[in-house]
């Protein structure tokens, strides 16, 4: 029965059953780094030592929900529950003549052994200081975290830079786990 107004507060009872409730608990993953080093050439993959979260504000940045992404030393990324993730690079790249820059996503499901280009973009100078901010933005169903990973590429055409810092968030990946699998 609906009684009273959407607003008032409402009772559920349960007979003395065994019986399952479902509930909603939100983001229980979500992470965010940034490229720390700007790579002036071509990385594939990019590098897990090139990433680290944002901690410029002591406090305040840096933070994560849940457990949090790992990433090891070759740049494969895994992720720490089973569930749908949106999973996003933003880059600056920076050029001194005319060239192009890509970035691309990655994935594999059975832990490297083959991988299948998941998304890419790119950004083209005509002159010498022009920047290009191509992104990427994928929702991948994570069905198993050993087997289940994804990296990040770059390709320099000749004269692109991927803009990274330390003090600075240029070029950033995140991934947040919308909901279970």
């Amino acid at each position: 029965t609906n009684a009273g107004s959407l607003g008032s507060d409402k009772t559920i009872t349960i007979p003395n059953e065994t019986a399952t409730l479902a509930t909603t608990n939100g983001i229980t993953e979500a992470d965010h780094f940034r490229l720390d080093t700007s790579l002036t050439a071509s990385a594939n993959p990019i590098g897990g030592a090139n990433f680290d979260r944002n901690d410029a504000i002591s406090g305040m940045t840096g933070a994560k929900v849940g457990t949090g992404m790992s990433v090891d030393s070759t740049g494969h990324w895994t992720f720490p529950s089973t569930g749908i993730y949106l999973v996003q690079m933003k880059a600056n790249i920076s050029f001194s003549a005319y060239s192009g820059g890509y970035i691309y996503l990655y994935g594999t499901v059975d832990n490297g052994s083959n991988w299948t280009l998941i998304q890419n973009a790119n950004s083209q100078a005509q002159t010498n200081y022009d920047v290009g901010e191509p992104q990427l933005s994928s929702i991948l169903d994570i069905q198993d975290t050993s087997n289940y990973k994804v990296y990040f590429r770059f390709y320099d055409e000749g004269s692109a830079t991927l803009r990274g810092s330390s003090s600075s968030s240029h070029t950033t990946v995140s991934f947040i786990r919308l909901g279970d699998t």
